[in-house]
């Protein structure tokens, strides 16, 4: 019973997904780093221990500008900004650093 909750709350997550990345604009690469910066930080004074991985900081350096990035940006945004619990905002940063997971949940 509680799979089936927790791939319910993945499928409301990839919704609010394709809504920001719908309606986004696209950044700058070098700003868009900034923005993941400082959203880390933020994340980190509000929720304590929200930690990126390595390979996901290198992953979205080299792929700043491209849209389906910027757009898991804005929506890990709009989840601290929306007071998302602090579980699922780990494991939203644990599916960005996983290629094959995220693939299989956002399709990038």
């Amino acid at each position: 019973m509680w799979h089936i909750i927790y791939w319910q709350k993945w499928e409301i997550i990839n919704r609010k997904w394709e809504i920001v990345f719908a309606k986004w604009e696209i950044l700058p690469g070098k700003e868009l780093i900034n923005k993941l910066v400082v959203l880390l930080s933020n994340a980190e004074k509000i929720y304590h221990r929200i930690y990126a991985f390595q390979d996901m900081f290198f992953d979205y350096m080299m792929h700043a500008n491209e849209e389906t990035y910027q757009a898991s940006i804005l929506l890990l945004e709009n989840m601290i900004n929306g007071a998302e619990s602090r579980v699922w905002i780990k494991r939203y940063l644990a599916v960005l650093a996983n290629p094959q997971l995220r693939r299989m949940i956002f399709d990038f």
